[in-house]
């Protein structure tokens, strides 16, 4: 017999064997054997979900975030990566971690590119924690963070509560609109700040704000 006739043979064989131990221990694995995975029986079933993963996204070739998730769940058709269970996530600038984050859920667009966190987000910069915040989305194209609702700042002053915020990667700012309410900031006391801009400098700690600003100090007594 021909001896290319043998080793096509052998590859195949191989090849055969190798599906079907794919199909075997890992597409047709029971549900019980691993608490991770555990798929909604309504969804597609073109539709993957992964345990335990790493995964990336890039703009430009460039990576701009890194997460690690307990599960990842591929759905086909809408274009949507979803997370949940993020235990260590990081938001790049230039090549290098930027900031990094947790939260209990993660949702990755393809077609825009955005990558939005719910529930419990936490925001570290610096081995400290900077940012709290039910829901954040990461805008590549403009590299900016985005917080649409209530959030707070953790400073050396106190704890900044704000209503809205946006995170420009590129200046290294925070940028709110409205009031700004720092808790047990200057002297234990509360401050409001009134504005119509009021930027926030994590570097140097400080703010700084525009726009008919008013500034209301608590007052009550010393003892």
């Amino acid at each position: 017999m021909d001896p290319r006739i043998v080793r096509i043979v052998s590859v195949a064989i191989l090849l055969v064997l190798g599906c079907l131990y794919v199909y075997a221990f890992v597409l047709n694995k029971p549900a019980d054997e691993d608490r991770s995975f555990d798929p909604d029986p309504d969804r597609a079933s073109s539709d993957l979900t992964f345990g335990g993963v790493s995964i990336e996204g890039r703009e430009n070739g460039e990576r701009v975030w890194k997460i690690s998730a307990a599960n990842v769940d591929l759905r086909d058709g809408d274009g949507h990566v979803e997370m949940s269970e993020i235990g260590h996530g990081e938001i790049y600038r230039d090549g290098e971690p930027y900031v990094s984050f947790r939260a209990c859920k993660g949702v990755f667009d393809t077609k825009t590119g955005q990558l939005s966190l719910s529930g419990g987000v936490d925001v570290f910069s610096g081995g400290r924690k900077l940012l709290r915040t039910d829901e954040v989305a990461w805008k590549p194209d403009d590299s900016r963070i985005v917080i649409p609702g209530q959030a707070e700042i953790i400073t050396e002053q106190g704890v900044v509560s704000a209503a809205s915020l946006r995170v420009d990667v590129a200046s290294d700012k925070i940028y709110a609109s409205g009031d700004l309410t720092i808790r047990e900031g200057f002297g234990g006391r509360d401050v409001v700040v009134k504005s119509g801009e009021i930027c926030f400098d994590p570097a140097e700690n400080s703010f700084e704000a525009w726009g008919g600003t008013e500034i209301e100090f608590e007052i009550g007594d010393d003892d």
